[in-house]
């Protein structure tokens, strides 16, 4: 089932790098001396990493192996034999790099799980095929958060190093969808998604604030942070376009909250971890007339669909937002009306005024930020469609550093329809891995100081932060 790794894959990918955007780099103490040595320079790529032998697995395929690569020429390691992982697999990592956390299955959907990694070792410490949802995250000391979706309701679930049957932290709201990985801040675990109404043809961005120690919930919505069919607009003849939305979140650990930026209104919303308070901040002009809300039986009875959406990185500290997105129209071409996404460029806010400081006019919708804050990753796609055709054309990939919103390289795209993605980071923040779709996925390596592209591989995965590729073709060999 080609298109179901394909969609894990994608899911994945869009997942690790929206966590990616810590300040932060720790160092293994556990690990050997010459695991995660620094990243070689261009001029000396040879690999100097002791092996260590793997242990057996006990999945009966093995489309998709796991095993260790080069950081910068992506090149397999010597010596580590791979780990199967089924047919199909994407991963997360810890902080300090020890755990490696692996979403598995295969392509009859009836041996599907979760491992983990003990990454220095090089061996399978864990596995529980009664796991089967995503997002997850893995901390330090080996401890897993998972959704388990085997009752009516989903579930908070953690597991990990000494624990043999994963534990249930709390029952969810039945309609909650989980849009990143699980935090842990202080005693609590944060969720961050929406709640879906089936009557309605908006859903509202939720946070959830768990207590390990009891499982009790704190829910809060922010409904007015505009995610789904959010504009019906008359084009004329009986037809009707719906424009679609969907804010950016972005959390702020130092700082205690999370941050939402709206798609359709220039204000971000503030989630105060600690008091639960909700707080509105303007950086832009408010909007007079709100448009109306979009009944169900009209999103149902849409001729033509486009989109307006926000994405946003956080800088060091949490004193500025950088914010890019694509506005959504329809116009008329030929007698016809078609639907237009068009990226709407940069701009950075100061989150103490609450201004914009610096604006990037270019074709960006998307925007990441190295894990040491000093490199910004931008991309964007402008995207055109009837009721019969789609054209996207992309504008390449972006390396922009913060200060001044200053252009370090564009690299122009090599097909109009290239899509760029997600990625992760080196352990030491000095390289990208950025992912890229056209007819076949692949991963570019970035060197983050001059923005130059240095190798590139398709059909992987690579969690950077352990230098560890999820390879959906090599099989066991």
């Amino acid at each position: 089932m080609a298109s179901r790794r394909s969609l894990v894959v994608f899911v994945a990918c869009i997942l690790i790098l929206a966590a990616c955007t810590g300040t932060e780099t720790a160092v293994d103490p556990m690990a050997p001396a010459d695991v995660f040595a620094p990243t070689p320079s261009i001029g000396d790529l040879s690999p100097t990493t002791t092996a260590r032998p793997a242990p057996t697995t006990t999945v009966d395929v093995a489309t998709a192996v796991i095993y260790p690569v080069d950081p910068v020429t992506l090149d397999t390691l010597p010596g580590f034999d791979p780990l199967a992982m089924g047919d199909w697999a994407w991963g997360v990592a810890s902080p300090n790099g020890r755990w490696l956390a692996l979403l598995f299955g295969d392509d009859s959907g009836l041996n599907e799980g979760v491992r983990l990694v003990e990454v220095p070792e090089w061996r399978v410490v864990g596995e529980w095929p009664q796991l089967t949802g995503a997002p997850m995250s893995v901390s330090d000391d080996g401890l897993v958060l998972a959704f388990g979706y085997a009752g009516p309701n989903p579930q908070l679930v953690r597991t990990g190093v000494d624990i043999e049957v994963p534990e249930t932290v709390a029952d969810l709201p039945s309609q909650f969808s989980p849009w990143g990985a699980p935090r842990l801040w202080n005693n609590l675990i944060v969720l961050t998604g929406q709640n879906f109404d089936p009557t309605s043809s908006q859903t509202t961005v939720t946070i959830l604030v768990v207590d390990q120690s009891n499982g009790m919930i704190g829910e809060t919505g922010l409904p007015g942070a505009g995610m789904g069919a959010t504009e019906l607009v008359d084009l004329g003849d009986g037809r009707t376009g719906v424009i679609d939305s969907s804010p950016a979140l972005v959390w702020d650990e130092g700082n205690g909250r999370i941050l939402v930026v709206h798609a359709t209104e220039d204000l971000v919303t503030e989630f105060d971890l600690g008091s639960s308070e909700v707080i509105n901040h303007r950086f832009g002009p408010s909007i007079e007339d709100a448009p109306a809300q979009v009944t169900q039986d009209q999103m149902n009875d849409a001729d033509l669909w486009s989109s307006t959406r926000r994405t946003a990185a956080l800088g060091p500290g949490g004193e500025v937002i950088y914010a890019a997105g694509a506005v959504g129209e329809f116009v008329e071409r030929d007698g016809s009306m078609i639907s237009i996404t068009e990226p709407s460029g940069l701009v950075a806010i100061d989150t103490g005024t609450w201004e914009i400081v610096d604006r990037l006019d270019a074709p960006i919708s998307d925007v990441f930020i190295s894990p040491d804050g000093n490199r910004l990753i931008a991309t964007g796609n402008r995207d055109e469609s009837t009721a019969s055709n789609y054209v996207s054309e992309s504008s390449g990939l972006y390396v922009i550093d913060p200060i001044g919103l200053e252009i370090v390289v564009h690299h122009p795209p090599d097909r109009a329809n290239r899509y760029y993605g997600a990625g992760s980071y080196s352990r030491d923040g000095s390289l990208a891995y950025v992912t890229s779709y056209t007819t076949v996925e692949e991963v570019c390596v970035v060197d983050l100081d001059s923005g130059a592209v240095l190798s590139c591989r398709s059909d992987i995965q690579v969690i950077g932060e352990v230098a560890t590729v999820v390879d959906m073709t090599r099989g066991g060999g």
